[in-house]
Order: C-alpha cells, then structure tokens, then sequence
C-alpha cells in the first residue's frame, strides 16, 4: 500500500493488541483494535466521573429506599400483605414505613436488621416509633438487645460510598430473589 499521493510504500506491521499484520493506525494498533480500546477507556473514565459527582446523600437515599422496600417485602405474606410491629395492624407492604428501634440518625444501625422492623405510619410517624412497644417486643424476641443495640449506637460511624454500594446491590440482590 502507498501512502496518499505518495510513491512511498507502507509496511505493514504487527498490532501492539492483537499482533496480526496491520497498518498502524494509532499508537502501533490497528484501526480495530484502537477504536475498541479507546471506547473501553473513555466509559471506564465516564462511569468513574458519575461515581465521584455522585453525592454521598443520594446514595444515602437510594440505600434506605432499597433496605426499606427489601424489609418490607421479607415481611409479607403470599397477599402482600405486613403486620405492624408495634401495633399488629395489618396492611399492604407498599403502605408500610421501616421503622428504627434507634433512630436513622445513626449510620452504624441504620442498615442493621436487629435495629429495623415493620411498622405503620401511625406509629413511625405519629407516635415516634412506638418506643415503648418496640422495645418490649425487642426485648421478648432476643433478651438483651436493646442494651447491645444503645452500646453500638455510642459509636461513631460513617459509611463509604463502596459501603453504601454494597448495601444497594444487596438489597437489590435480595429483592430479585423475592419477587420470584
């Protein structure tokens, strides 16, 4: 092969990629091979460029939305339907709260089962979470809890975004395996 407008003839050498007889197109790669490459590199660069842009709040956000819809939706029957922790009302899973034992403020429990339950708006919101209820209904199920619960709390925490990453895509996980 000839180079444009030129009695000067191109070798043909090996791809630095896939190592057939080419002519260099890019940084000795054939025309292929760099395209695949540089397309791989440039998704690579953007998907990492959303992650840093991606606020530790919205993770925050679409974590407590996924355990919340997991929980609840481990807690239904074959109807859809939940009880209230602190109450025994029953209704569909899609109208129930994720109520905390200790309150969502304290990122070290706010994931953590042993601190999280079912409960109605009427209790997680109007009546502050029930406390009361809660914790005798804690302390008949697992003896001690709340004690261990209130000495985790005293520790200071805060999750990472690979950490709230994990919990998203566990949850998410876990959802799969319910809906089926």
């Amino acid at each position: 092969m000839y180079g444009r407008n030129s009695t000067i003839r191109v070798k043909q050498k090996f791809c630095a990629s896939c190592g057939k007889p080419c002519y260099w197109f890019s940084k000795k790669r054939c025309q292929q091979c760099a395209r695949i490459e540089d397309t791989m590199a440039r998704m690579e660069q953007e998907s990492d460029e959303v992650i840093k842009k991606e606020g530790l709040a919205d993770l925050v956000k679409v974590a407590d939305d996924v355990y919340s819809k997991q929980l609840r939706l481990s807690s239904a029957d074959e109807h859809g339907n939940v009880k209230c922790y602190t109450c025994d009302q029953e209704l569909r899973w899609q109208d129930a709260h994720c109520g905390h034992y200790l309150s969502r403020g304290n990122q070290l429990l706010r994931y953590d089962p042993r601190n999280t339950r079912v409960q109605c708006e009427g209790c997680n919101v109007h009546k502050d979470g029930n406390k009361a209820e809660y914790t005798k209904r804690l302390e008949a199920e697992h003896p001690g809890i709340t004690e261990i619960l209130k000495q985790e709390a005293a520790l200071v925490y805060h999750p990472s975004r690979s950490e709230l990453h994990g919990i998203i895509n566990d949850c998410k996980r876990k959802l799969k395996q319910l809906k089926k």
